[in-house]
C-alpha cells in the first residue's frame, strides 16, 4: 500500500518541477493574445454542412481513429495512440467573449426555491440544540470501545501530546469532551427558531474563514431532523465564486472528499464494480441531476462527464516504531455515490469537462487565478445530496458563430513533436519508466485569458487528449509510486485547434 500513498505527492511534485524544467527552443506554452487568436479565428471559418449529414469531420479531415507510437528521445517514455476522436454534432465552433461573474440575490433566492421549497429556516444562533450536543456525547461514548489504533496512527504518540494537555490516557480526554458537551447541551435551546429566509450577502462570523468575504448562508428543514445548507460566496480571493447546497448539514466534512476524490482515479484501487453504490442506476440519477439544472432556470448547461466518486477516504497507516506514513488501507466495503459534470455550452458547442481548477500561478503575476466555471452534482439514493457550481461565467458577446480550424493532420504534428518535450521529465527520470496510452482525442471549447489580464477571457476550440499513464519501477530502483493513473479528466496535451500552441490548463493560457 505503501506506492499507493505516494502517488498523488508524486504528480504534485512532477507539476512543481515543469516549471524547472530546460526550456526548449520554442517555448512550449506561450502567452495568449486574445486579439490575435479572434483575428486568426475568423478569417476563414471553417463549416460542415449538417443537413446534408455532414460533421466536423470531413472539413478538418478528422479520422474515427487515431493511432500513432512515439518514444522520448531517452527511450524512456512510450506514448501508444488508439483513440476514438471525438467531435460535437455541430456545424461549426464558434469563439466567444467571457467576463467573470458575480453571484447574486437573485441566484441565492433561486437555489432555496428549488432546493428548499416548502421548508423552513433556522436561526443560525439556534442551530445546535440540546440533541445536537447529546448526538455528540453517543458518537464520543462510542468511540472510547473502538481499538485504540483507530483513534490515531501512533498511540504513544498520541498519549504524549495529551500528556502534554493534562491528560493521562485517551479515556480521561473524551470523558473530559463529554462533560463539556452535556454542559452545551444543558444550555442548548430543544428546538430550531424558525426565521423568514434571508437571501442577503453579510460578513463571514467564522474566524476560520476570514478573508473569504461575505457571503449568504441559509439553514434549513422539512422534518426538523434533517437539516440542509445553502452556501454562496460572491468571489472568494477573487478567484470567482461558488454556490453550494448541502442535504444534511451534519455531514459536512464528507465535502471534502467528494471535492478531492477525481485523486481516487489514480491507482488500481478506483475500482467501483467493487463498492456499494445507490439502488437507483446511474442513468436514472442523471435524468435527476439533469433535472435539477432545468429547474434551476440552467438550461445553457449540459451534462459532459459522470463517474462514481468514493464517499469514503483511507486510513493512514503508521510504522508503529517510527511513527512514519507507510501507506493506505480501504475499507472492505466502500460507499460510492454517483457524479455529474456539468459545463456552459455555446451555440450546443459544450466545454470539455477536465479536473482542472485553473487555480494555478506564477510568482510574477499580478492578478489572482481565475477558476474555471463546472457544475458539480452528486446523487444518491435520497435525490441530490450535493451541489456546487464554481465561477459563473457571463458570456458578453458570440465573436464569431464559426472559427477557423486547422486541418486534423496539423493537430496530429503538433502531438507528436510537442508530447516529448512537455514530459520531458518523464523521459529523463532515473528512477521509472512511463507509458502513456491515449485513448480519446476530443474537440471542444475551452476558456483562455491573457496572462495578468484578471477576469475576462475568450472561449475557443481546443483539442485535449486524454487516457492512461502506467508508471513502473526500473531495476534496483523502489517503486513505491508504480502503477496505473487514469487521465479520463485530465488531458495530457492541450492544443489550440486555430493555430496549434499549446495551453497549459493549470494556468489557463
Amino acid at each position: 500500500m505503501k506506492k499507493k500513498a505516494v502517488v498523488l505527492f508524486i504528480m504534485l511534485s512532477i507539476i512543481f518541477i515543469t516549471a524547472c524544467q530546460q526550456t526548449p527552443d520554442e517555448p512550449i506554452v506561450r502567452g495568449k493574445d486574445i486579439d490575435n487568436i479572434i483575428k486568426k479565428g475568423i478569417e476563414d471559418p471553417t463549416e460542415a454542412d449538417i443537413e446534408s449529414g455532414e460533421d466536423l469531420r470531413k472539413p478538418i479531415e478528422a479520422p474515427e481513429k487515431f493511432r500513432l507510437e512515439i518514444e522520448g528521445k531517452h527511450n524512456n517514455l512510450k506514448v501508444h495512440v488508439d483513440a476514438d476522436v471525438v467531435v460535437p454534432n455541430a456545424s461549426s465552433m464558434p469563439i466567444a467573449k467571457a467576463d467573470k461573474r458575480i453571484f447574486t440575490e437573485e441566484d441565492v433566492e433561486k437555489l432555496f426555491k428549488v432546493f428548499g421549497k416548502d421548508a423552513k429556516t433556522i436561526d443560525p444562533d439556534s442551530l445546535y440544540t440540546s440533541d445536537y450536543y447529546l448526538n455528540m456525547v453517543k458518537e464520543l461514548r462510542g468511540q472510547k470501545d473502538l481499538p485504540k489504533q483507530k483513534m490515531a496512527g501512533d498511540q504513544k504518540v498520541l498519549e504524549e501530546e495529551l500528556g502534554v494537555l493534562g491528560f493521562g490516557s485517551v479515556d480521561e480526554y473524551i470523558d473530559e469532551q463529554i462533560n463539556e458537551l452535556l454542559e452545551k447541551a444543558a444550555e442548548a435551546p430543544d428546538e430550531y427558531v424558525m426565521v423568514e429566509p434571508d437571501f442577503t450577502f453579510k460578513a463571514m462570523d467564522d474566524p476560520h474563514r476570514a478573508g473569504f468575504g461575505d457571503h449568504a448562508n441559509i439553514l434549513f428543514t422539512s422534518d426538523k431532523k434533517i437539516v440542509s445548507r445553502i452556501e454562496v460566496v460572491p468571489d472568494s480571493f477573487g478567484t470567482g465564486g461558488y454556490a453550494t447546497y448541502l442535504r444534511d448539514n451534519t455531514r459536512y466534512n464528507e465535502i471534502n472528499t467528494l471535492e478531492t476524490a477525481y485523486s481516487e482515479e489514480i491507482g488500481d484501487y478506483y475500482n467501483p464494480e467493487e463498492w456499494t453504490l445507490p439502488a437507483m442506476n446511474q442513468d436514472d440519477a442523471q435524468r435527476l441531476a439533469e433535472d435539477t439544472i432545468s429547474q434551476l432556470g440552467l438550461d445553457e448547461f449540459v451534462c459532459t462527464a459522470k463517474r462514481i466518486t468514493p464517499m469514503d477516504r483511507p486510513n493512514e497507516v503508521y510504522d508503529p516504531d517510527t511513527g512514519r506514513l507507510e501507506g493506505l488501507q480501504f475499507s472492505n466495503n466502500r460507499i460510492g455515490i454517483y457524479e455529474f459534470m456539468f459545463t456552459r455550452k455555446i451555440n450546443d458547442v459544450p466545454i470539455t469537462y477536465t479536473n482542472n481548477q485553473g487555480l494555478t500561478t506564477v510568482h510574477e503575476a499580478y492578478f489572482a487565478p481565475w477558476m474555471y466555471e463546472k457544475i458539480h452534482i452528486f446523487i444518491d439514493d435520497e435525490g441530490v445530496f450535493y451541489f456546487k457550481w464554481n465561477s459563473p461565467y457571463e458570456i458578453k458577446e458570440i465573436v464569431s458563430d464559426a472559427s477557423k480550424l486547422l486541418p486534423f493532420s496539423d493537430i496530429q504534428d503538433v502531438f507528436k513533436s510537442m508530447m516529448p518535450i512537455r514530459y520531458d521529465y518523464w523521459d529523463s527520470d532515473e528512477r521509472y519508466s512511463y507509458e502513456v496510452e491515449v485513448t480519446e482525442v476530443k474537440l471542444g471549447l475551452m476558456r483562455v485569458t491573457e496572462k495578468d489580464v484578471g477576469d475576462s477571457g475568450l472561449l475557443i476550440p481546443v483539442w485535449d487528449f486524454f487516457g492512461v499513464l502506467d508508471t513502473k519501477g526500473k531495476p534496483g530502483q523502489p517503486n513505491v509510486s508504480e502503477g496505473i493513473e487514469y487521465y479520463t479528466h485530465v488531458s495530457f496535451l492541450t492544443i489550440n485547434a486555430i493555430d496549434g500552441t499549446i495551453i497549459d490548463r493549470s494556468l489557463g493560457y
